[in-house]
């Protein structure tokens, strides 16, 4: 906000999305616990959701915006792109950490 990038109602909203994703998240950690023989299946169903998300941003079609080289749509890409690996990496390395440590 302080850029004059981001609105109010920005800020408000992103606060209310990050707080149902902790919500969520919780809620999946403590199923994972009382039932660790499913956390395949909980992988697999947050990698179906990564790849439509992913589906989507490329099913979307993008107007031409003045003043925006291909340079710039090329880093936001790889901004979107990386901490969805680093996502990736971590959802299949999860479940084998927690069958593997005793």
């Amino acid at each position: 906000m302080y850029l004059g990038v981001h609105t109010p109602l920005d800020v408000f909203l992103g606060l209310i999305l990050s707080g149902c994703m902790l919500w969520i998240n919780w809620h999946l950690l403590i199923y994972m616990d009382r039932n660790p023989q499913k956390d395949r299946l909980v992988v697999l169903g947050i990698m179906v959701m990564l790849f439509l998300l992913i589906a989507g941003v490329f099913l979307r079609s993008y107007p031409e915006i003045a003043g925006v080289g291909p340079n710039v749509v090329a880093n936001s890409f790889v901004s979107f792109f990386l901490p969805i690996g680093w996502f990736c990496g971590f959802l299949l390395g999860w479940p084998i950490e927690r069958r593997k440590t005793p």
